[in-house]
This record gives structure tokens, sequence and C-alpha cells, in this order.
């Protein structure tokens, strides 16, 4: 690493010579109009059939703003003769996406109990609108393991390396949308493809690296692990977040681009960190020959003999040699798989039956997703760019 920085030589190496076009910087936005968003939110939503509840995650105060987004849970009725309209009327009442940036969640009565078996974040819910129902904050350790193991086999490092190398073409400062991003990054072979800048959606790229740092933090508080690269990027976050606003946009950009490649390497020792744990509270895995398993357009390479610094040079040069979206990883994190497969695995039974918790919690949730949320296409559309991308990653790996 040089100093006060966290990315290795690899990532920066692999990384150094492209170019990024970046769009949708963060704007200021005052508390007073986050407020006035989700009045507006609160006031239409009232108009929707089959809305239970609305709950807020935190304490329903916007932590930076112009950066923070209100996190909404709109709770629904189990049964809606026209989920359609419910997800249309859901939509329809955020004022504005900036303020809305990822919600809000949608998800039915019976599941909501649940709702921290799937996302097990360490923040209580406010009620905004509606009934008061119960639910339960799992504050179960294997419960956050079963979580973060997930996390690492379908979204780190994979997120941040597709961030930093390609998540997709702009072509004159007007990026694509994700349909011809994908044509994109399928057949246009890595020679053309680089001729492009890397378009670079900067306000997502500073929301997802707060959001690996709350799950690197999570491990540790969890597990009570010393993790002093993971506490580095903590600082560099909390940093690059207090800091935007008084930099000009170079300062900016330039800063976004080393916290990115910071965050690889953060990744890298965060998987170690777990691999380490695992194998510390009786996971064992059986070991087999390299294997490679698909999430979405995601193939992870699976390796019995891994290690940090090769795994993370060998992903960096699947991704930017490759162009393919193939992470390396040890073997151990392929346990919740194997477990919902019924393969041997050892494992504690607490454990065992923490995933088993979150895989219903999650089929719930999914369901519900899919229902209110989700554009009616999008599974389909995964499945086939899923297959696509695997045969890519087959041919070039």
């Amino acid at each position: 690493m040089t100093e006060d920085r966290i990315a290795s030589a690899a990532v920066q190496d692999a990384s150094s010579d492209l170019n990024y076009a970046f769009y949708d910087h963060p704007r200021y936005e005052p508390p007073e109009a986050y407020a006035d968003a989700r009045d507006t939110f609160l006031d239409r939503i009232a108009s929707v059939s089959g809305v239970v509840s609305v709950y807020e995650s935190g304490t329903g105060e916007v932590s930076r703003p112009g950066i923070s987004d209100v996190d909404l849970i709109v709770v629904v009725e189990d049964e809606i003769d026209d989920p359609t309209a419910v997800r249309e009327g859901i939509s329809a009442a955020k004022t504005d996406e900036y303020y809305f940036f990822h919600g809000p969640e949608v998800i039915t009565r019976s599941a909501f109990p649940e709702y921290y078996n799937v996302l097990p974040m360490p923040k209580d819910l406010v009620l905004h609108y509606g009934e008061s129902l119960e639910y339960e904050k799992n504050r179960d350790r294997f419960n956050y393991l079963a979580y973060l193991v997930d996390s690492v086999t379908t979204t780190y490092p994979m997120e941040f390396l597709e961030l930093l190398f390609f998540p997709g073409p702009s072509i004159d400062h007007h990026r694509l949308d994700i349909v011809f991003g994908d044509a994109f990054d399928l057949a246009v072979p890595g020679v053309v493809a680089e001729r492009f800048p890397v378009d670079l959606d900067t306000r997502f790229a500073v929301h997802r690296l707060n959001s690996l740092r709350n799950d690197m933090m999570l491990f540790a508080d969890s597990t009570g692990r010393d993790t002093p690269v993971m506490d580095a990027f903590d600082a560099s976050i909390t940093d690059l977040r207090e800091r935007w606003f008084d930099l000009d946009r170079a300062e900016r950009e330039t800063l976004l681009i080393e916290r990115l490649q910071d965050a690889i390497t953060a990744c890298f020792a965060f998987v170690d960190h777990l691999d380490a744990y695992l194998d510390e509270i009786g996971v064992e895995v059986p070991e087999t020959e390299l294997t490679v398993h698909s999430h979405e357009t995601t193939h992870n390479e699976f390796r019995p003999d891994w290690s940090v610094e090769t795994a993370e040079r060998d992903t960096c040069e699947y991704y930017r040699d490759g162009r393919v979206r193939t992470a390396v990883l040890p073997q151990s994190v392929t346990v919740n798989e194997r477990l919902r497969d019924g393969d041997t695995v050892s494992a504690p039974e607490a454990y065992r039956r923490a995933l088993q918790n979150r895989d219903r919690s999650k089929r719930q949730r999914d369901a519900s997703m899919a229902a209110y949320k989700y554009h009616p296409m999008r599974a389909r559309y995964m499945r086939v760019m899923g297959a696509l991308f695997g045969l890519k990653t087959r041919l070039v790996r």
C-alpha cells in the first residue's frame, strides 16, 4: 500500500489508465427538503389501497444531507387484488427519486416481523404512517454471519470491481440504459470497450461505499476481531462523506476513484477475516477442485488454495483483461449454498438454524419485492443475461 492508501498496487495498476465519465454527482439538499419529500410521500401513500404501514430505517433524520436518502419500508396486505396498482401507486408517491435513492422497500404484513432476518442492520424502525406492527430485531451473531456470507458471494467485492472497471459505456457523456449497457459488456471486445470512458454513477458509488463500510463494521462488532484494514476503510468513508461538499468537482472525482480502489482491497481483507472466522467457529467445507458458481451476471471462482494476494490480483485480471465478472473467493464462503443443497458441511447447529430462518424470511421478502417493486420482467431478464454472461465467462476463462 502507498502512504494513506488502502488499495494494493495490483488494484491501482489495473485501473490507473482507465477514463471515467462521472454523472449524478450528489447535490446538497437541506434537511427540510427531505422532510417535505417524506411528508408528500406519506400524504400520497394514504390513497393507495392495500398499504398497511410505512416505516423508516434509522432515526428518521438524514445523516448526510445531499448524500443520504430516505430509507422507507412500505408494508402491504398479504392478499391484494391488483398488485400492479399497488406497485405503481407506491412508485408514484415519490416526489423526486433523489430523496428515495433505492427505495422504498415493500414487504407484506406477514413477512414484516422478520425483516431483520434479511437485512440485519443495527438500526431501529420509525413508524410514519398506519398500524404499529410488531417486529423482531434479530441480533443473533449467526444471523449476522449468514447475511455477511451471502453478501460476499453476491455483492462484495464484485459491485466495486464493476463500478471501477466497467459499469457501462457512455457515448458523448450520455449513459446507456441497463439493457444496452449489458449488451455492450457482452459483445464488445476489451480493446474496443476501453476506448469509451467508464460510466460511473457518482452518487450510487458513494452510497454503496457506505453500505460496504456498514457491513464491515457489523462484522467487526459482532465478532470482536481486530480488523485494521477495515477500520481504516471505515475512517476513509467517514472522511469522504464529511468532506464531499467542501471539495471541487475534480477533487471529488479523484477521491472517489481512490476510495473505490481502496474498497476492493478492503473487501479482500474482509473475505480473509470471514474465511478465518468461519474456521474459528467450526465451519468446515470439504475442499473440491476449483469450482465456478453463478449469481445473476457474476460468476465467482472458488479455490481451495485461496490467498488474499493471488485472489485480488487474479480477480483484477479477470475484470480488466478478460472483461468478465469473475471474483476469486475461498471455498469456505460456499457454506450457505452447500447447506441449502444438503451437502456434507460441518457447521454449528445455531448457524444452520440462523440460515434456515434467514432463507425463510428472504423468500417472503423477495416475493414481496417482485410483486410490488421490481419490474415484472426483471427475473426473466436476469436469467437470460446470467446465462449469456456465464457463456462468456467460460469462453474467456
